[in-house]
């Protein structure tokens, strides 16, 4: 904290957004929300991807704020549009659930390939769903098994059932 609090005060946003970090989880030193969200804030302004998937993921979760999917939206758009891939998962999420974003499974879709490409498993997950049903993608059960495999070799629980059960009936 010593360290990162000197640069984070002069503006590194790296180190402002670990400042965050360190005040979210209490990581050595008291928990502190209002904080953490300044810290975030002040990295999210410089274009710190990571503290705008953090910023995300606690107005998402009313972590230290009122929830605000409309905002965390704003904020995982942002990142995402940087290469941030749990940004890119979390607003696939919004995509398919409709409710603060307009529906697009298509986008949806996209954004979960790119997150699931770079090893999130909860993508891969989701994205082996879609291949099954067809939503937003065209179905392809061979891919379904694939990202079902993936995920599942991840340690991901549903994805481990569902690719068992896939394993014993023969499908895809």
């Amino acid at each position: 904290f010593g360290l990162a609090i000197q640069r984070a005060e002069k503006g590194d946003a790296a180190a402002q957004t670990l400042i965050g970090l360190m005040y979210e989880a209490g990581y050595g030193i008291p928990r502190d929300f209002d904080k953490a969200l300044q810290w975030y804030g002040l990295a999210a302004k410089a274009g710190d991807r990571q503290a705008q998937y953090a910023l995300g993921m606690m107005f998402a979760g009313g972590r230290g704020t009122a929830t605000d999917l409309k905002r965390a939206a704003e904020y995982f758009q942002t990142a995402a549009a940087q290469g941030q891939v749990d940004a890119a998962y979390q607003l696939a999420l919004l995509y398919l659930d409709g409710t603060v974003l307009a529906r697009d499974n298509g986008r949806a879709a996209t954004l979960l390939m790119k997150s699931a490409e770079a090893g999130n498993a909860d993508a891969q997950y989701q994205l082996a769903q879609l291949y099954d049903s067809g939503v937003g993608i065209p179905p392809d059960q061979s891919e379904a098994g694939r990202w079902y495999a993936a995920a599942a070799r991840q340690g991901n629980v549903l994805a481990e059932i569902e690719y068992a059960i896939r394993l014993f009936n023969g499908v895809g």
